[in-house]
């Protein structure tokens, strides 16, 4: 019996791992603006985008509510200048 219980309890850690690692994204990565401030010489994103279309801040939290990932990745040209989002 002791083998037994031993082989189920590796397997359901076994299972656990799976289904944390597997079956969800490690990082999701959202692109959320183009605008920047800075020009930076090397990036296409600079100066404000005009007629941007961007998602809502709750449309995030339903994303991330599907998919849970391990990690977020905010990306784009400068997040922080989205004042619906920190």
């Amino acid at each position: 019996m002791a083998k037994n219980s031993l082989s189920f309890a590796t397997k359901m850690v076994a299972r656990g791992f799976k289904s944390y690692f597997v079956d969800r994204p490690m990082v999701i990565s959202f692109e959320v603006t183009h605008n920047c401030v800075c020009r930076c010489l090397h990036c296409d994103k600079g100066g404000p985008s005009p007629g941007e279309v961007r998602m809502r801040p709750e449309d995030y939290v339903k994303f991330l509510d599907m998919y849970y990932p391990v990690s977020v990745q905010l990306s784009g040209g400068e997040p922080l200048c989205r004042d619906d989002i920190y």
